[in-house]
């Protein structure tokens, strides 16, 4: 037979292995409670970037709406027409070239007739004029900063903004509101010309409906916001409407090369 234990290592077995399960228990509370810490400051973190994100998104999205009540107050007044709507161009270059936080402004009266400028490719003004009344041609004209209008049109298409999402849904609500994202041409369309528009209708002088007004932010130049916050120096903002398409990114594209919009997990950011 072999020796048994001595007294001095069962005292040491004794003491020793509670002791060690004890290390073990305390140990593993430790990495369950350092996890969960580490969870809820990491919830922290990202719902204090979000509310940060958010207020600076609001704050971009502002000059839409301060542009839209400075149009509102001068129809009222009288200041700008309802009719013949060329005395709308200048001022709409000054506010585009002003604000670059505007990408397009455009109204158009109850008879169709249609007047805006917005933001083209590598930042070239296009001007449209729509004569109305009814589907009439549209002219889109390069427009310089200064006010110079080119003479041949860019473009000429058909164009009704009776059957454009912004009208219907200024038409359609008693306040101002923001559309869901739209594309300008079409049913497709790339970054620079798919955006939301703040729309609302306009009342003359009289307080009667005149038309409708929309001002319009692209996906591509929310996304360039996106880009200047100091959050996507560590990390990336996504931002995606109720139907989980992407509305603007911190990386990635916003659209597919197809011209369609992209749900998030279609998104080649990593």
């Amino acid at each position: 037979m072999g020796r048994g234990l001595g007294i001095r290592s069962l005292v040491t077995l004794m003491v020793v292995t509670p002791l060690v399960a004890a290390v073990a228990l305390m140990l593993g509370l430790l990495i369950i409670t350092s996890r969960r810490i580490s969870e809820e400051l990491g919830s922290e973190v990202v719902a204090n970037a979000t509310a940060d994100i958010s207020a600076e998104t609001e704050r971009y999205l502002a000059s839409a709406i301060r542009t839209s009540e400075l149009y509102a107050r001068r129809v009222e007044r009288g200041t700008l027409p309802t009719k013949g709507l060329r005395a709308w161009e200048l001022p709409m270059l000054d506010d585009l070239v002003v604000s670059r936080r505007v990408d397009s402004i455009c109204f158009a009266n109850m008879e169709g007739e249609t007047t805006w400028i917005l933001r083209g490719p590598g930042g070239r003004l296009e001007l449209g004029r729509v004569s109305g009344p009814g589907p009439n041609e549209a002219f889109e004209f390069e427009i310089s900063p200064s006010g110079v209008v080119s003479t041949e049109p860019l473009r000429q298409y058909q164009f009704i903004a009776s059957e454009r999402p912004w009208w219907k849904a200024a038409m359609s609500s008693p306040i101002p509101l923001w559309t869901p994202v739209y594309f300008w041409f079409g049913q497709k369309g790339g970054a620079i010309s798919t955006g939301t528009g703040y729309t609302r209708t306009i009342n003359g002088p009289d307080g009667k409906p005149v038309g409708a007004l929309v001002i319009d932010v692209t996906l591509e130049a929310l996304s360039k916001f996106l880009k200047t916050l100091p959050v996507t120096e560590e990390g990336e903002v996504y931002i995606v409407d109720q139907e989980g398409l992407i509305v603007a990114a911190s990386h990635g594209a916003v659209v597919s090369q197809a011209g369609e919009r992209l749900e998030l997990q279609a998104s080649d950011g990593p």
